[in-house]
């Protein structure tokens, strides 16, 4: 993957991993692609990992250490990270430095992030592999339907429960599947279904654990990161902004508000829901998911866009009432 040239690595008394390249190479590939500039403060790895993807841009593939049942437990690190005039590589390797449970790793115009126990682990449910894997024009949801039904990932009970739809996606939109793959791992695959489903595609999964499940299920779901390769992200219709306070009290929720770090927390019905202003990555327990756009403050209300809502009712329908008027 190369050397960075000339790099200055220093952790400040805040504990903020700070990377500074004096002087890099001309840009060859995804990885020495420029970072004037790229900062996170106080969040979890998905969600930095999501916005450096978002500023490049390029193509993610997460997944994440947390489970369904343990979303934010005390050991999982809150990442704060720095960098200036440096590559993609170095600012992956100063998060990676941030939360040392996770490694990365480059598969053509992907960065795949993964917990540490991927590259040891060959029963980890993204090292599933499959023999052959084919399929001719088909439609995204075919196509994955066809995938988790492959016995050797279906063993690890796969589900994808919005195709998505959660990223403000509507999987009919998108180019027809056409595939042939032989002996390779469910996560290239899932690499190689993004790139066909269109620009900007990536994905995220993660295992639940739950104590009334004995096998945990494995979930995967597509994200929209907003470009790839220098591209820009499609555009889109700016969706409706709803007030998170008041939609998430209508339900019952308890609701905090970390004014430093910009985020927001709803608490109810044993769920959390977490939000961060400037980020597009939203929290349901440990699902995480892409916002068509980052929260907002306006008139000291914090707003988000109508998707999180939609996100939350393919998780968990019945969780929330209608949205109140405003």
């Amino acid at each position: 993957m190369g050397l960075i040239r000339g790099a200055r690595i220093a952790i400040a008394a805040t504990g903020i991993v700070c990377i500074t390249v004096i002087a890099a190479g001309a840009e060859q590939s995804i990885l020495e692609r420029p970072v004037p500039q790229f900062s996170v403060y106080d969040v979890r790895m998905q969600q930095a990992a999501a916005d450096l993807a978002t500023q490049v841009p390029f193509r993610l593939g997460f997944e994440s250490a947390e489970t369904a049942q343990t979303p934010f437990p005390p050991t999982a690190p809150w990442v704060r990270v720095q960098v200036r005039q440096t590559n993609v590589k170095a600012a992956l390797d100063a998060l990676v430095k941030a939360d040392p449970r996770y490694v990365w790793r480059l598969d053509g115009d992907f960065i795949n992030m993964m917990p540490k126990v991927a590259e040891t682990d060959q029963n980890y449910y993204m090292n599933a592999r499959v023999e052959r894997f084919q399929v001719s024009a088909a439609p995204l949801v075919t196509c994955i339907k066809m995938l988790l039904g492959i016995p050797s990932i279906a063993k690890y009970n796969p589900v994808m429960p919005s195709l998505g739809i959660a990223a403000g996606g509507n999987p009919a939109a998108y180019p027809p599947i056409s595939l042939t793959e032989q002996d390779v791992t469910w996560r290239h695959l899932m690499n190689d279904i993004a790139r066909q489903a269109g620009e900007g595609w990536g994905w995220v999964s993660w295992q639940t654990a739950t104590p009334d499940r004995p096998h945990p299920q494995s979930v995967v779901e597509f994200i929209m990161t907003y470009g790839f390769a220098g591209g820009r992200p499609p555009q889109r219709a700016r969706p409706k902004m709803i007030p998170f306070r008041q939609t998430m009290e209508a339900s019952g929720a308890t609701v905090t508000w970390a004014g430093r770090q910009g985020v927001a927390q709803a608490r109810f019905q044993g769920h959390l829901i977490q939000v961060q202003v400037g980020s597009i990555a939203a929290f349901l327990d440990a699902r995480a998911v892409n916002l068509v756009v980052p929260p907002d403050l306006r008139e000291g209300r914090l707003l988000v866009p109508e998707d999180l809502l939609l996100s939350i009712r393919v998780f968990e329908p019945g969780l929330l009432k209608p949205v109140p008027k405003t």
